[in-house]
């Protein structure tokens, strides 16, 4: 059981402190860490809560894999989820095993997927696969992240049982200036940070060398693969990129956007990986093309293209992951105050004294588990006072170190100040428009918005997990393509009206607020050794619905005993703001079943936005009964795990 103190550190994106090669493996969560980073405050009374010596009992029920080859599934699956969702078998988004050191891998789309557990398969480790699959999702879902984009990343070791972090969000040019934004149509578009974040996840926790781990992605793009409904939905939404001489002439079909079930090759992007993993991260000759041509072709463009070339090529800092306390468990993330960690560790631990475990859904029926009213109610009304600060004071605490560290310090870990917060939850009563916790200087509350996004869990044979969040922002971000993939718009994601010094201002640098959050939760104590950490990995792509995606689930499986893909199931609910609170309906959830809570929400004052919800939550739960995964049927993902055979074993 692990009882010292908890200690975070604030980063400073964009002033990544460089080194000339990457060094050790990072700090462990509970060590502090004093790099160019900011050291904030002790959580709370300086101590963490106690883990849990018997975590709640899992299912009774855990299905062991038939074959010890459980990366394979059938093969149509590619070709039926380009028809309809109906035909989808439900064996599809979860993996169970009875071997507590199975692999899994869960992903939004299943070629990344597969390709991931492939890797595991062949005795990867969890930062290999998590490699492949992003690199085969720039190629499958180029609408929601690739190259030209940045991730989160959450990242356990299985020996130590320590989590560490990394911030590969893009960022302002660290030579950015005023005078600069107008001449350039990359103004919305940041450093991209996936090649960078990616080599240094390999180097750190990798086993295999970059030019395997992108092979399966090259192959791919080779060979070609079948589009998905989502690819065909998102490029519809964007007919600017598809017309003839688009940019994105590397998905256009006989002159066309691709629609659902063709099949498209993109030896472009094959290219650019085998540059990449061949030279490392960087700026490539495509993209300074891509810089040159985009900005003025004149002193504009040229320092486009250096601090674009030099924020590139350094490597990148692990950090020590921010826990926080719920439920007797220490759930990990972010220590970013630019990130969703802010508000599901402020709302959890408001949460944490309304004693949600005793709201256990219905789960009658063959349909998926329908939560209670109450459950409903007290979660969202947490959501909307975690939102009414976190979209007033999160930013990139480089921009304002002060300010950001009396954010974490007095809201975010305030114990006293959540216990008394908390007690403007009223079980039966909506709170008025929730106000801003008082932090350091002025803030203005701005909602936030994101949409391209996508995930990633996988966890390897030795008890190490990754679980990661990765976006482009919109739909093909900028819409700028090169080398078949696209450039991210994530700088939109700056408050519009602060200026400097102000929460979340655009300054060289500095890293957007995101709503991303993956997460990682550490059951019980963890014997060094072992390998076997009971531990709930998830995170969802949504944009500001993520923070609910994730607590819901996690909420579900820790609290309310629920599988992981039945969880995920479960109608989406929550808030994205501090006046916005929904609740899923529609797709195959039976109108009847939420008429109720529906209706009671509403005689407790809340105004609820109905309709679907496209999440894409992934969760992988390690406990003493084996391995259970869920993927989301709702993004037509793939959950795949299997034990791995004898003489491949750590």
């Amino acid at each position: 059981m692990r009882s010292t103190p908890l200690r975070h550190a604030l980063r400073t994106p964009g002033r990544t402190p460089g080194r000339e090669t990457p060094g050790p493996r990072p700090a462990p969560a509970r060590t502090l860490r004093t790099t160019a980073a900011v050291v904030v405050a002790l959580l709370g009374s300086a101590t963490l809560a106690a883990c849990s010596d018997s975590p709640p009992d899992e299912p009774e029920t855990s299905v062991p894999v038939a074959a010890p080859h459980g990366c394979s599934y059938d093969d149509a699956y590619n070709a039926v989820n380009a028809m309809t969702s109906d035909a989808i078998d439900p064996a599809n988004f979860r993996a169970d095993s009875t071997d507590p050191g199975a692999v899994a891998a869960v992903t939004n789309n299943p070629y990344a997927t597969k390709a991931a557990c492939d890797v595991l398969l062949a005795g990867g480790t969890a930062a290999d696969a998590a490699v492949t699959a992003q690199y085969v999702l720039g190629l499958v879902e180029p609408q929601s992240s690739g190259p030209g984009g940045g991730a989160l990343v959450t990242y356990l070791d299985g020996r130590t049982g320590d989590v560490t972090t990394y911030d590969g969000t893009v960022h302002a040019p660290s030579g950015e200036r005023e005078d600069l934004r107008s001449v350039s149509t990359l103004q919305r578009a940041g450093v991209p940070q996936t090649d960078r974040v990616m080599h240094q996840l390999a180097h750190d926790h990798g086993s295999r060398p970059v030019p395997d781990l992108v092979a399966p992605a090259v192959r791919l793009a080779r060979s070609g693969f079948t589009v998905s409904p989502r690819l065909a939905d998102a490029a519809a939404s964007r007919p600017d990129l598809f017309a003839e001489d688009a940019e994105g002439e590397f998905l256009t079909v006989e002159g066309r956007a691709p629609v659902a079930g063709d099949t498209v090759r993109n030896p472009a992007y094959a290219d650019y990986l085998d540059a990449v993993a061949a030279d490392g991260p960087g700026v490539t000759d495509v993209i300074e093309d891509l810089l040159t041509a985009h900005g003025r072709a004149s002193r504009g463009g040229r320092d486009l293209v250096r601090d674009w070339r030099d924020d590139a090529a350094r490597p990148l800092d692990a950090a020590p992951a921010l826990c926080a306390p719920y439920a007797g468990h220490e759930v990990c993330g972010s220590p970013s105050t630019a990130t969703g960690m802010m508000i599901v560790a402020e709302a959890l631990q408001l949460l944490d004294h309304k004693h949600v475990a005793r709201l256990t859904p219905d789960t009658a029926g063959d349909g998926p588990a329908v939560p209670r009213a109450t459950a409903v109610h007290l979660i969202s009304e947490a959501e909307r006072i975690a939102f009414a600060d976190g979209n007033t004071w999160m930013s990139d605490p480089g921009g304002n170190p002060d300010r950001s560290r009396a954010y974490l310090d007095s809201v975010v870990t305030n114990r006293d100040l959540l216990e008394d917060r908390s007690g403007d939850i009223r079980q039966k009563r909506t709170m008025d428009t929730p106000q801003p916790s008082p932090v350091e200087g002025e803030g203005e509350y701005e909602e936030s918005t994101e949409e391209g996004t996508s995930q990633i869990v996988v966890r390897d044979a030795r008890g190490d997990i990754a679980d990661i969040t990765t976006t482009l922002q919109q739909n093909f971000g900028a819409g700028i393509a090169g080398q078949g993939f696209f450039l991210n718009n994530s700088l939109d994601n700056f408050s519009r009206h602060a200026e400097a010094g102000e929460p979340n201002h655009r300054g060289p640098g500095l890293h957007p607020r995101t709503t991303m959050a993956p997460v990682i939760v550490v059951e019980g104590g963890v014997p060094r050794g072992t390998g076997h950490p009971e531990a709930i990995a998830l995170g969802s792509p949504g944009g500001r619905g993520i923070p609910a995606y994730v607590i819901k689930s996690l909420v579900a499986v820790l609290e309310w005993g629920l599988p992981p893909d039945e969880a995920i199931r479960m109608p989406n609910f929550g808030a994205e703001g501090r006046d916005i609170v929904f609740m899923e309906t529609g797709g195959d959830l039976d109108d009847a079943d939420f008429r109720k809570v529906r209706d009671l929400l509403g005689d407790w004052g809340q105004d609820v936005n109905t309709g679907p919800r496209e999440s894409g939550t992934a969760v992988v739960r390690v406990g003493r009964r084996g391995v259970h995964a869920g993927a989301d049927p709702r993004r037509q993902g793939l959950a795949l795990g299997a034990p791995l055979p004898a003489q491949q074993r750590p």
